[in-house]
């Protein structure tokens, strides 16, 4: 698992969260969803997101996705 690229994240089905590719540009992160919660954003607004297994730690109330 890469590390998360800044505070960035996208709402859709997969991993939440984009890494840097090899240019250091966002990229959506390629891991499995194992784990589905509630994220909130810079300015408090709460999401229902999917995440991989390393990147569910900004997660609340986060279940694991049955599978």
């Amino acid at each position: 698992m890469r590390e998360h690229y800044a505070e960035t994240f996208a709402i859709r089905d997969g991993c939440f969260r984009l890494v840097a590719d090899k240019a250091r540009r966002p990229e959506h992160c390629s891991e499995p969803p194992a784990w589905v919660g509630t994220y909130q954003d810079s300015k408090g607004r709460a999401h229902t997101v999917q995440a991989c297994d390393g990147h569910r730690g900004g997660l609340v109330n986060a279940r694991r996705i049955d599978g």
